[in-house]
């Protein structure tokens, strides 16, 4: 099974804590994006008719973002790659195993039953090619 998810990847944040009178209260600040995947992740589930594997399985994590504007020239040149930039890999902000969480907690009870079930994993965090478009690609197979 493939997930497609188009948009910028996201990484789990740590919940946020605020007091209301003498109770403090936590929640969630990324509720509105945690409900576009997971409608997201339902949509193609229903269209592939996907019930949530029940055993072991192998996932592969592709997390394609678009690169910041700092990453381009000024002017007639705000299409062209500046030779600081980096090539390919994304080795700064967004740690893989937040990605990692953040998308499991949405994919558990619509791809499998539980993220314990994910017995061999791979991925890769990069940045998109010419053209591309930033999304998140998650493929799952029963083992």
């Amino acid at each position: 099974m493939e997930i497609v998810i188009m948009g910028q990847p996201v990484a789990k944040q740590a919940n946020k804590i605020t007091c209301r009178g003498q109770k403090p209260r936590q929640y969630s600040s990324q509720k509105l994006i945690e409900t576009r995947y997971e409608r997201d992740i339902l949509i193609q589930c229903k269209e592939e008719d996907h019930n949530p594997f029940t055993g072991a399985i192998r996932v592969d994590y592709q997390f394609i973002a678009a690169r910041p504007k700092s990453h381009f020239g000024t002017g007639k040149n705000s299409h062209i790659l500046k030779p600081s930039a980096p090539a390919f890999w994304i080795v700064k902000k967004n740690d893989f195993d937040n990605m990692l969480k953040f998308l499991n907690d949405r994919c558990s009870s619509f791809v499998w039953v539980d993220d314990c079930q994910i017995i061999v994993w791979t991925g890769e965090k990069r940045y998109c090619y010419h053209n591309e478009e930033a999304r998140t690609i998650l493929k799952v197979w029963a083992i």
